[in-house]
């Protein structure tokens, strides 16, 4: 024999499954203690974003100015050694 499903009056399986008598209904509102949290995180979060890019920016900076002083003193290294080659080789 078959199985049936029980039979009793309100029994059907598509309100079992859709019952939702037992669920209660999300909070609509937010409290202010959630609000100040999420308001708090959010510009938190926006800092740091800030913060970030001023970093990514002084890096560059940075790297440009190690460029620039590095070639300074390759510069002046190079200018040194030709003195010293033309006074070594003036010495008789």
């Amino acid at each position: 024999m078959a199985s049936t499903p029980p039979t009793a009056p309100n029994f059907s399986p598509v309100t079992q499954v859709l019952d939702t008598s037992t669920v209660t209904a999300p909070q609509e509102r937010v409290s202010e203690e959630q609000f100040n949290t999420l308001h708090a995180s959010s510009v938190t979060y926006r800092d740091l974003l800030i913060f970030e890019e001023r970093l990514k920016l002084n890096m560059v900076r940075l790297k440009k100015r190690q460029q620039k002083y590095e070639g300074t003193i390759d510069f002046a290294e190079v200018r040194l050694r030709r003195l010293f080659m033309m006074m070594v080789s003036s010495i008789p």
